[in-house]
């Protein structure tokens, strides 16, 4: 069970005995301003365990907690958003997750092992890459995109190997090359 305060700055995650009806607190954060109700929503449970998303560090990271509350490890750190938590694979103890590591405009998508703590990228292309993961987390649907690429929709293992190409858009590449548009630039 989830709360959040009127003012979004007090977070309670509890979890209850559907027999007993009796629930105990495994997780309360505060934040002098506001906690993002959409971190929340990607937290996952799994065994007697659970991942959760936090901005405590002023930066979102992810969190390994006990279902007693109890946290066992900070999963991610560094000067950088984890923009979202996409799947655990209980089995393999991985989390994979997508991640403004390289650039605030970029998102590339990663996993890091629950025990040693190790990350590896898995997406290869510069720019945003959004992944669907299976229930197994298994495998991955990535699609990539970015200022002079448009959509590039691939199927990928849980190592990051593509194993095929959905859709390339090729004929649209095609097109807007032809088209001989401005040069696009973000600043930051």
């Amino acid at each position: 069970i989830f709360t959040l305060n009127r003012n979004q700055n007090v977070f309670n995650l509890y979890l209850a005995n559907a027999r007993s009806a009796v629930c105990r607190s495994v997780l309360k954060e505060e934040n002098d301003y506001y906690i993002d109700s959409e971190l929340i929503s990607s937290t996952r449970f799994f065994d007697d365990q659970f991942v959760y998303l936090s901005e405590k560090s002023g930066f979102s990271h992810i969190y390994l907690y006990s279902n007693n509350g109890v946290l066992q490890k900070q999963l991610t750190s560094g000067n950088y958003d984890v923009t979202d938590l996409l799947a655990v694979d209980p089995f393999t103890k991985t989390v994979f997750y997508q991640a403004a590591e390289e650039s605030p405009i970029q998102r590339a998508i990663y996993k890091v092992d629950m025990v040693k703590g190790i990350k590896t990228k898995l997406s290869a292309n510069q720019g945003t890459n959004i992944a669907i993961f299976s229930n197994n987390g298994k495998y991955y649907i990535n699609g990539y995109s970015n200022i002079k690429t448009p959509r590039l929709t691939t199927i990928h293992d849980a190592t990051g190997k593509q194993l095929r190409v959905l859709e390339d858009n090729a004929n649209l590449k095609k097109t807007l090359t032809g088209l001989n548009l401005p040069t696009k630039e973000f600043i930051t």
